[in-house]
């Protein structure tokens, strides 16, 4: 008989690639490509069912350093079948190759309550911007409650809230009031980044100011992480591929969801992003995640 004509509907919309056979079987898979690139202000990191031009010099991520590449958040709930795959491709000597997939859920819309208090007060008293705190956070995070002032003039006070992967990004300024001590905040613009630390700058107005900063309250937002494989470690390897199974302990992706890539890379090699800046190759870092096909 004559086979009907097939045609993705919405819940399909991600399958990268699948045959008749996937169909009949209810088998499909997607193609993540983990990439990076940038905006205005800081490096960002990002994972695409399409191949995007990354802002990495060369294509490459160097570092020995923790990568994590968030997906798009699912609009539909997704079952998984099977083990997932990385490939990827050393350029030069890696020491070891750690990977973890993870599911981010819940919502970027919703504060959630403080994840961390820094009490301690530090001023500042030249007009050199000088770095005055570091608050540990290791989560999401939707602003920064304080308390601040100057004595004479009002000062600058800066807020940088780095990522898991060392890069950083500065808020709009606050210009603390002369005294009394007021409350300020200052808001996350990227509340969907894992935040690893936030430092304080201080910079005062002049000569005989000074700027003084105390109750730091970083307030959470409403995401948390759940893992849902094991971390699997790579041996060293140079110039060649590296195929990675990780075995998925979750078989269920909820609405809502994202789908993270942690990526631990130990060593002087690297790891090839995208090594033409314009389309996927054989060195494309690439993640297949086997999808159950629900017609």
């Amino acid at each position: 008989m004559t086979l009907p004509i097939f045609f993705r509907n919405d819940r399909e919309r991600f399958i990268a690639s699948y045959d008749w056979q996937d169909v009949i079987t209810g088998n499909g898979f997607i193609s993540f490509y983990p990439t990076q690139y940038d905006d205005a202000s800081y490096s960002n990191f990002i994972m695409n069912t399409r191949q995007l031009s990354t802002m990495a010099p060369g294509g490459l991520i160097a570092g020995t350093e923790t990568y994590i590449f968030p997906s798009a958040t699912f609009a539909t709930a997704n079952n998984v079948k099977d083990d997932g795959y990385l490939t990827a491709y050393a350029d030069g000597a890696i020491t070891s190759l750690t990977v973890q997939l993870q599911i981010r859920k819940g919502s970027t819309s919703v504060i959630g309550t403080s994840t961390t208090t820094s009490a301690a007060e530090v001023t500042h008293d030249t007009t050199t911007n000088t770095l005055k705190k570091t608050i540990t956070v290791n989560d999401f995070v939707n602003k920064v409650e304080f308390q601040a002032k100057s004595d004479v003039n009002p000062g600058d006070l800066f807020h940088k809230f780095f990522n898991s992967a060392g890069q950083s990004w500065t808020e709009s300024v606050y210009h603390p009031a002369v005294a009394p001590y007021a409350a300020g905040e200052v808001e996350n613009s990227n509340k969907e980044i894992f935040i690893s630390k936030i430092e304080v700058w201080l910079d005062a107005a002049g000569t005989g100011d000074t700027v003084y900063y105390k109750d730091a309250d970083v307030i959470a937002q409403d995401l948390n992480i759940e893992d849902i494989s094991s971390e699997i470690v790579s041996g060293g390897a140079e110039d060649e591929t590296i195929l990675i199974p990780i075995p998925i302990t979750k078989t269920h992706i909820s609405i809502g969801d994202s789908l993270y890539l942690k990526l631990t890379k130990v060593g002087g090699g690297s790891i090839v992003l995208d090594p033409t800046n314009t389309e996927v190759t054989d060195e494309s870092l690439r993640l297949d995640i086997p999808f159950k096909i629900d017609l």
